[in-house]
């Protein structure tokens, strides 16, 4: 799961048997993985019937969700478990049906995991977003999740700034790496000349695999009005669309990428990951950020990056200054860790103030933290045997949530 992401807590009591039955997801097809529990059921979601003579939007929004709930409530579809993957792009108005997958019995469980900044796909047929907290099923509190095993904290950090969550959990990176880069263009002519130069310096120069390398694309990317529009290579590498892939339903076995650079629209990517992303057709979208939808759609595209991220924009749009802004704010420092070394997530802090009896505080200056001030118990100094604390003593930890409070853990003293 994405740091960042939270977890819905468990519905239900008890400690009888959890047979997992059933689970949906509705990353990028939320559409498809609602309509196919519909189907199951007798009910097209998405389109209406003949016999219906309301709009579209009422047949989605109200007609299809009612009768949906009707068809669960009344089959024998309903399990001991239910496990939903990105619920921030459930349809408000299918919950209801939804919610009735989940048996009636004590020992039934319901776990939602959601991310309200990598929300997509708006509120029914209109651009507008919705706030994912205000809408699922069961109140709060949730649990947290904040280490990020995916990216460096250089992108962390940079995405960061694009986040739309009404509460922006701050998300731990254990490894340093590449700034991300904006490589602004003036034309269609001038990005194919940046887009080859830059596949020339990172896979001939450089030795990076082209399958390593995944061009993310805010629209589609084939089709008129994208700035990929009529490319099928760039340079001495042929594109691999992976949106024709998924029409029919079969990831591209590692043959048949070998050599050739990976396309995909960013909703189509969501969930997966890959070494370099460059992002692409941001301009060509025609959103700014401030609307909620475009800064989703662009935080999820630089979390899809492992190591390296490059984002074109075109010289006169004027997103070029808001991510130039949050490349700005990325503060470098420590050693760069690759991939497969330890990157375990821990921190050094100074010790500012302690009452063995209370409580004590580390001051810790590290990009990966928007506090300075981070929380520690004498119940951790004490079960690690570390004596002697005082003001300016270093200790290393691990950071975990308690609340919405990071506080640090596994403390150890660093000598």
């Amino acid at each position: 799961l994405a740091a960042g992401a939270v977890a819905w807590r468990a519905v239900g009591g008890g400690r009888g048997r959890v047979g997992v039955h059933a689970a949906f997801t509705c990353s990028d097809e939320t559409l498809e993985a609602a309509a196919d529990l519909a189907a199951r059921h007798g009910v097209d979601l998405l389109r209406k019937p003949a016999a219906f003579d309301g709009p579209v939007e009422d047949w989605i929004q109200f007609e299809a969700p009612e009768k949906l709930t009707r068809a669960i409530a009344a089959s024998n579809m309903h399990y001991d478990v239910v496990l939903g993957d990105e619920a921030q792009d459930v349809q408000p108005f299918w919950w209801d049906a939804i919610v009735k997958l989940l048996a009636e019995s004590e020992e039934s469980r319901f776990y939602i995991f959601f991310d309200s900044s990598q929300g997509l796909f708006g509120s029914g047929s209109t651009e507008q977003s919705f706030v994912a907290e205000e809408v699922l099923p069961i109140p709060a509190p949730y649990f947290p999740l904040v280490h990020n095993y995916r990216t460096t904290r250089e992108i962390a950090g940079f995405a960061r700034s694009f986040r739309t969550g009404r509460t922006v959990l701050q998300s731990h990176c254990g490894r340093f790496g590449y700034k991300p880069e904006l490589i602004k263009y003036n034309d269609a002519q001038d990005f194919r000349r940046k887009i080859r130069a830059l596949f020339r310096d990172l896979i001939e120069d450089e030795g990076i695999k082209p399958n390593e390398v995944t061009l993310l694309s805010a629209r589609a990317p084939f089709k008129p009005g994208s700035i990929l529009h009529s490319y099928d290579r760039i340079g001495n590498f042929q594109l691999l669309d992976l949106g024709r892939a998924a029409q029919k339903k079969s990831m591209p076995t590692n043959r048949q990428m070998k050599g050739k650079i990976k396309v995909s629209t960013i909703p189509g990517f969501k969930g997966l990951e890959t070494p370099v992303g460059v992002i692409t057709n941001i301009s060509e979208y025609n959103l700014p950020f401030s609307n909620p939808i475009m800064s989703s759609l662009f935080y999820v595209a630089c979390t899809r990056a492992k190591h390296m991220l490059y984002i074109f924009l075109q010289q006169d749009d004027a997103k070029c200054a808001e991510v130039e802004e949050a490349l700005s704010r990325l503060v470098q420092t420590g050693s760069m860790v690759l991939e497969g070394s330890k990157a375990d997530n821990e921190f050094v802090g100074t010790v500012t103030h302690y009452n063995p009896d209370r409580v004590g505080w580390l001051s810790v200056s590290d990009p990966a933290f928007q506090r300075k001030n981070i929380m520690f118990f004498p119940y951790d100094i004490k079960k690690n045997n570390i004596s002697g604390i005082q003001k300016g003593a270093r200790l290393r930890f691990r950071p975990k949530i308690e609340g919405h409070m990071p506080i640090a853990s596994d403390l150890r003293l660093e000598q």
